[in-house]
């Protein structure tokens, strides 16, 4: 199934269709997302998407999917996409070596911190659609504060006695992080 979305994608077929396509692959058992990504990947510059999981984001939304009630199947792209943007943040903000677990990929990711990724991602693309873009005039710092802000919530939420520097004020992130935090908010905009 996978193969024949990457075709149709790659063969010319216009986004509305791809999409109803993509909508009815992403709901047939043992079809899994992240093998429809993969798929999608050689055709996402075609349709102005930064790479296959952005553009099988996009596809759902225009399809109008809704997963069914406590089913969240593509939580795991979407804090993919997260944890992306952080190591890109880490790789490009952070002064001198970054610690290991900064910039460790996504299947040697603690599940707790998955899960708040996508956790996070969510609560970005809910403000950004709820504000209706209104998001693009927020400054980078305050973009940034609500990505802190999210996760800080999430370490709470898993750690029950966290370290200081977990839960730390937006004023008390070494500058690196609050940069990471406003590119990621950026790049989770620019996909809503």
């Amino acid at each position: 199934m996978a193969r024949t979305i990457g075709d149709l994608a790659t063969n010319g077929t216009d986004f509305d269709h791809l999409a109803e396509a993509v909508r009815g692959a992403v709901t047939t058992p043992h079809v899994k997302s992240t093998a429809l990504a993969k798929a999608l990947e050689p055709a996402a510059n075609r349709f102005g998407s930064p790479d296959g999981t952005a553009l099988l984001l996009a596809l759902l939304k225009t399809a109008g999917y809704n997963p069914p009630k406590g089913v969240e199947p593509l939580s795991n792209e979407q804090g993919r996409i997260f944890r992306e943007a952080w190591i890109a943040g880490v790789t490009k903000h952070y002064p001198g070596e970054p610690k290991p677990g900064y910039v460790a990929p996504w299947e040697d990711t603690p599940d707790w911190e998955r899960e708040s990724a996508a956790a996070v991602y969510d609560q970005v693309r809910a403000f950004v659609e709820v504000s209706e873009g209104s998001t693009s005039k927020l400054s980078r710092e305050q973009k940034g504060r609500f990505v802190a802000l999210c996760w800080i919530a999430q370490i709470y939420r898993h750690i029950p006695d966290p370290k200081p520097s977990y839960v730390a004020d937006w004023n008390d992130l070494p500058a690196w992080q609050r940069e990471t935090d406003a590119d990621i908010f950026e790049r989770i905009e620019g996909l809503s």
